[in-house]
């Protein structure tokens, strides 16, 4: 008992003082593929070859063929070579190459990605394996099946026409990885894949399994197809193949990648050790397999002047996060993956390097140096760098330049010093930007997320129940059509905004709630719900400015703030929320950090009351919709409930199933017209709304405006107009307590207070309002609008002078005030 206690202690603290022996990553055995005979039907695979690559082989090109006693393939040889091989009776392991490569400057034939001529075949490995045959879409059917061991196959799509570009083909292959569609070590256009003979060759019951043809008789394929049937999209941005074209590579939109990158796994892993080989062009040959060939360091020593070794890179086989390295020369029988780092470190710029890394991938976080902070890329969320540091304080072992021992490091501080760490200048959301994007000469995070549905084509069964919903909340067929367009354009581009919509009925319960829910539902949990109160109030808190939609349960401007802050108080602060254009701000929310926002909000708004917000009848940012007088019955909404809570939890279904998959697809294929989304829907409801909702100070003020435009006068006299509007509302209510600001307010919103001084005929000079649209209208020459209001007499040219003071004479005072109470009735 005792004995076992003491060991115990003895393993917790002997990490602190003495590293663990590292974990060595080997290949199997390098062993014989087989004894036994083997027969070889030769036709049969230059038949083979012969679909596969055709004539298309460019001219310095050659068919890279391997022909593998052992369970390692070694140099490629020609067709020609491959027949002599086959004399021979025994079984071997039988690979070829999707893509001719051409020989090195020593004449030796290789599949290094320097000597790549084109790319022939796109190859899905490990389907009924690791990937299930039902994940190949049915449209993509493969130009030829080989099955490498027992329900293991390889499905190849020959090219119609060879892809000569090399980040064309790779982009190709990756989209093929990014789909789900096969392995996702290492994504190369020089992938080394089975030929339908042999043997398996692989240790264990599958090492004498035959590899055989299943069929071949499939049609050749062009990339755009290919690339249009994986159907891979990337933050909800399809791959296509004219942005392959373009330059676009799907690992880097995926991984954000800046820097040149040589290979990358799948899961955007990026080895810096294996990059380095490649700058220093010791790569002889990747086929995207677990294992790398590399020069091997020692080959110097190597009696048979055989100079390959193999070096396992992190990112890819069963042991993803450790390195491996492999020589079967005898002279390297006894070294291992520290040796190969300990030679790196004498070469090389590296300051450390281990044998096992961490599992933060350096291109899934980035430094924020302004903020001390660390950006979660993938997911736009971001931590305090000594967060950072507790929630990743793995302990690692790395190897440093003149040290036989290895030190211990955390895996946090292992990112820090990784070369390929991103360091930005800060967060910036931006909807439709990628994760990272350059603006003004800086690299900023982009925290904005879309909707993150799949792919697919929507079903209407799932969809109509939405529309008949929608066909009871919005009655009126023309404002139904145009919320639809308006919801579309918003699903379309996360950029658009459009105009700001309310949704007003004096009927409660109608389900405008439950329409809130859909909506957030459809845009998975990217809209958010508010209090009017917070959208017109210019301080606090705003992270809902970076919201998809945002909604609003009631919206109603208080009386107590028309009357302190003027009638349209709510509505101006309202019209700098709701715009329909982009608008640049910064957000400040609790516990992040601040950010540069591309406000993109759109605005959907409910009501119960026709005075909801106090609308100027020149209004272009607000739409007003009608919900129905009566509200639906019991039993219609419970199976409205019932639709919408189907695939939610705990019975959560496969997003196919669920009806807000549907509808978003649905949404993202509508027909809309832009142009007249970014102007108000004229309606009944914004009328009624535009006049009940006037205080009487506002009503005054709007009827001196229209008796002005009327009769075509341009200026009133200053103190005329205040008097005038005080007695018409003293007349309207005599209770009424009547603030001079408040007046002064709502009239700067019908006319124009200037500096001036002008004398009307047989009167003394005096201050004027002038009318714009009466000023607009007649065409009348006043200074420019952002200097016309404190200009000096000077500034007016006589002729307009004396216009506006002609038209300062024509008031009488009583009359005004009668024109005025009229209007207000």
């Amino acid at each position: 008992m005792d004995e076992e206690d003491t060991t115990e202690e003895t393993d917790v603290k002997q990490p602190k003082d003495t590293p663990p022996e590292p974990r060595i990553k080997t290949d199997d055995t390098l062993h014989i593929v087989g004894e036994t005979p083997f027969e070889y039907d030769v036709p049969a695979v230059e038949e083979f070859i012969e679909l596969v690559f055709g004539e298309d082989v460019p001219a310095d090109g050659h068919r890279l063929i391997y022909a593998a006693r052992t369970n390692i393939p070694k140099l490629p040889t020609t067709v020609k070579g491959m027949k002599k091989a086959l004399r021979s009776s025994r079984a071997k392991a039988m690979y070829f190459n999707t893509a001719s490569c051409g020989f090195d400057d020593e004449g030796v034939l290789r599949h290094k990605k320097s000597l790549f001529k084109a790319l022939h075949v796109l190859v899905l490995d490990d389907i009924g394996t690791k990937i299930p045959v039902a994940d190949v879409p049915d449209d993509m059917p493969p130009t030829y099946i080989i099955e490498s061991s027992k329900g293991n196959y390889q499905y190849g799509y020959v090219l119609a026409d060879p892809i000569t570009d090399i980040d064309h083909a790779t982009a190709l292959c990756q989209a093929a990885s990014l789909a789900g569609l096969t392995d996702g070590g290492g994504v190369m256009a020089t992938k080394i894949v089975r030929l339908p003979a042999g043997v398996n060759g692989k240790a264990g019951a599958k090492q004498s399994f035959p590899v055989k043809l299943v069929h071949a008789d499939g049609e050749l394929w062009e990339p755009d197809k290919l690339i249009e049937r994986m159907r891979c999209s990337i933050d909800g941005t399809p791959i296509t193949w004219s942005g392959i074209l373009s330059g676009e590579s799907p690992m880097a939109k995926k991984y954000h990648t800046r820097s040149s990158v040589h290979a990358q796994t799948a899961a955007g892993v990026i080895d810096p050790l294996l990059e380095w080989f490649y700058e220093e062009d010791m790569v002889l040959g990747d086929g995207g397999g677990d294992w790398v060939d590399i020069e091997c360091p020692w080959s110097a020593s190597h009696s048979t002047g055989n100079n390959t070794a193999g070096y396992a890179p992190i990112g890819r086989g069963d042991m993803a996060n450790v390195r491996g390295f492999k020589c079967f020369h005898e002279h390297c029988k006894g070294r291992n993956i520290v040796d190969l780092i300990h030679w790196t470190l004498s070469n090389s710029d590296f300051l450390h390097l281990g044998v096992e890394v961490g599992n933060l991938n350096a291109n899934d976080y980035a430094f924020d140096p302004a903020q001390d902070m660390v950006w979660n890329i993938p997911d736009g969320r971001a931590w305090k760098l000594s967060g950072f540091r507790n929630m990743h304080n793995q302990p690692l072992w790395v190897y440093s330049r003149g040290k036989d021992k290895p030190d211990k490091i955390t895996a946090a501080n292992a990112w820090l010093l990784s070369p390929h760490r991103t360091v930005v200048a800060g967060a910036y959301h931006s909807p439709g930007s990628p994760p990272l994007f350059e603006k003004d000469g800086k690299l900023w995070v982009n925290p904005y997320r879309p909707p993150n549905w799949s792919s697919g084509k929507p079903n209407m069964k799932h969809v109509q129940p939405f529309l008949d919903f929608l066909k009871y909340l919005v009655p009126d067929d023309d404002e139904r059509a145009y919320f639809i367009q308006w919801l579309s354009a918003k699903a379309q581009n996360p950029r658009f905004r459009g105009t700001g919509v309310i949704m007003q009925t004096q009927t409660f319960g109608t389900g405008r709630g439950t329409l809130a829910r859909m909506v957030d539902q459809i845009w998975k949990g990217t809209t958010i719900g508010i209090e009017f109160d917070t959208l017109v109030r210019s301080e606090g808190f705003n992270g809902w400015e970076s919201s998809a939609i945002v909604i609003v349960g009631e919206a109603k401007e208080s009386n107590a703030l028309r009357d302190t802050k003027g009638a349209y108080k709510a509505y101006e602060t309202l019209k700098q929320r709701v715009d329909t254009s982009v608008v640049k701000g910064m957000i400040n929310e609790k516990f992040q950090p601040e950010k540069y926002v591309d406000i993109c909000s759109s605005f959907l708004m409910f009501t119960n009351h026709l005075n909801a917000v106090a609308v100027p009848s020149e209004d272009r940012r607000l739409t007003v919709l009608t919900n129905p007088l009566k509200a639906g019955t019991a039993s219609f909404f419970i199976g409205i409930y019932n639709w919408m809570e189907a695939g939610l939890f705990p019975k959560v279904l496969a997003e196919h199933d669920q009806w807000a998959w549907h509808v978003w697809h649905w949404l993202r294929e509508q027909p809309v017209d832009l142009a007249m989304l970014s102007r108000p829907w004229r309606t009944d409801a914004k009328e009624v709304m535009t006049q009940v909702s006037q205080s009487p100070i506002s009503k005054a003020c709007r009827a001196l405006g229209a008796y002005m435009d009327t009769n075509v006068l341009a200026a009133i006299p200053t103190s005329l107009a205040t008097k005038a509007v005080t007695q018409a509302l003293m007349i309207y209510d005599q209770d009424m307590r009547i603030r001079p600001q408040a007046v002064t307010a709502s009239l700067n919103e019908v006319t124009a207070a200037l500096r001036i001084k002008l004398t009307p005929p047989n009167g003394v000079p005096q201050r004027l309002r002038i009318r714009t649209q009466v000023i607009d209208e007649d065409e009348i020459d006043i200074p420019n609008w952002s200097v016309a209001r404190n200009a000096p007499a000077s500034m007016f040219n006589p002729t307009t002078k004396q216009r506006l003071s002609g038209d300062m004479a024509k008031f009488d005072l009583q009359a005004l005030v009668d024109v005025i109470v009229d209007g207000m009735q």
